[in-house]
């Protein structure tokens, strides 16, 4: 779920961050100069010492937790460049990057790069899909640019949200909940996104350290549509069925179906098939499974009276 944009700073000394909360976005191979991950002693703590500037698409609200965790909150349009320009005029040191799910979302990320080139931003973390293929849409263009500026960067390499099922809640509120999604025998590895945040964190808390290299973050298992059903069943301890087509016609933005299909074609495909421990490395913590995911949002999801589950 695109929820949050954000561009943070920090207190006093401390270097100012860009950022926003993750979610799946398109990317390919990583770039050739970046580095496989090598972490000697123990895992990055994150620090709480940034302020954040959350910057929201003018349609989207903040939950009002997030907010108040916020040292402000704005508008940022990725296509509207007075948003851009407006966000960047605080005073920050760090950009948290995860492109749009648009098809233009290059496009949007190559303008935030270029602003961060103007107001000397000192590190970029970039969010991007998992996969190493040739094959991957343009978004693979944003890392050839982000080496280009000589920025410090890290990148992380998702394998897609858990929170990608809480879109599809519609088809659990009914007797016999499916999972429909077109990804054949195709699996992957969901991965959660408060694990995304966290394992930003420790990049954002020692960028020395993790400069430079490219990290992969899924959860702790791969899963078929069959097996993706059997957890959620385990997690709602009801009958999941697996139903292998499209998701039932939505009222969704046209560039979030577009990139839905895209990747379901890739799961498909077999591009997401790594599993990885980078998210233990990083953080000292394991990856959330998805059963325990659902059980997280069991309430959410299981929204029948218990007389007709």
């Amino acid at each position: 779920m695109d929820v949050l944009r954000t561009l943070t700073s920090s207190r006093k000394k401390q270097p100012n961050i860009a950022t926003k909360l993750p979610q799946e976005i398109g990317d390919k191979q990583s770039p050739q100069s970046a580095k496989s991950p090598s972490i000697s002693g123990s895992p990055t703590t994150s620090k709480s010492n940034f302020k954040i500037i959350a910057g929201v698409f003018p349609t989207e609200t903040i939950p009002e937790p997030l907010a108040k965790k916020c040292h402000s909150v704005l508008n940022l349009d990725y296509d509207a460049v007075t948003t851009v320009n407006k966000a960047f005029e605080h005073d920050i040191d760090y950009l948290f990057l995860i492109p749009s799910k648009s098809e233009e979302r290059a496009l949007q990320a190559k303008r935030l790069i270029s602003v961060a080139v103007e107001r000397n931003i000192k590190f970029i973390c970039l969010e991007c899909w998992l996969p190493n293929s040739d094959i991957l849409n343009n978004v693979d263009i944003v890392n050839v640019d982000i080496e280009a500026t000589g920025i410090p960067y890290t990148f992380l390499r998702c394998a897609p949200l858990q929170q990608n099922f809480l879109d599809m809640k519609a088809q659990f509120h009914k007797p016999l909940a499916t999972i429909q999604i077109p990804i054949s025998t195709g699996g992957f590895a969901p991965v959660h996104a408060r694990d995304v945040a966290t394992a930003a964190s420790a990049v954002l808390a020692d960028i020395k350290k993790h400069s430079g290299k490219v990290y992969r973050l899924t959860g702790p298992e791969l899963l078929t549509g069959v097996g993706i059903a059997g957890k959620a069943s385990e997690g709602l301890e009801r009958p999941v069925k697996f139903v292998n087509k499209p998701p039932p016609t939505t009222t969704g933005p046209s560039w979030a179906k577009f990139l839905d299909l895209e990747l379901y074609s890739l799961i498909a495909k077999g591009f997401f098939t790594s599993v990885s421990n980078d998210m233990l490395l990083l953080t000292g913590k394991k990856a959330i499974s998805l059963e325990d995911f659902f059980k997280e949002h069991k309430a959410e999801f299981n929204q029948l009276s218990s007389s007709k589950l």
